[in-house]
């Protein structure tokens, strides 16, 4: 985690923290290491739960550090990509009655991954006694 190496570095400077947290949106995908089944065991459904397994089973061009990279660099271009991945979700994963279990599974497991991640971000305040600010 680069935040961690950051802050140790730096506790004793003054800084500005901003943490953005943008995994809960559509198309509800998790990044690589992340898992899903956890919330949904033995779904072996059409809905891709990861990038990778989107990339895989629908053949779209970009994966998703790609357009986190043209959100910091190019917003516009990545807004083109957004909408683009978008199109492409919706037109391989079908959000009906069936697949929609899973869909709330992988949106519930991006909500327990940010949580995670916010919670290992004020521990790490907490040890460094940068909370109190």
């Amino acid at each position: 985690m680069e935040i961690r190496h950051w802050l140790h570095a730096h506790q004793r400077e003054p800084f500005f923290l901003f943490l953005h947290a943008n995994d809960l949106h559509e198309p509800h995908l998790l990044t690589p290491g992340l898992d899903a089944r956890r919330f949904d065991p033995g779904y072996d459904g059409p809905v891709p739960g990861t990038w990778d397994e989107f990339i895989r089973r629908t053949n779209f061009p970009y994966d998703w550090q790609d357009i986190v990279r043209e959100f910091s660099f190019n917003p516009s271009r990545a807004n083109t990509l957004y909408g683009q991945l978008l199109e492409h979700y919706h037109a391989h994963v079908p959000p009906n009655t069936e697949n929609l279990p899973h869909i709330k599974a992988v949106y519930d497991a991006q909500l327990y991954y940010a949580d995670r991640g916010i919670e290992m971000i004020l521990d790490l305040l907490r040890e460094l006694e940068l909370d109190a600010n």
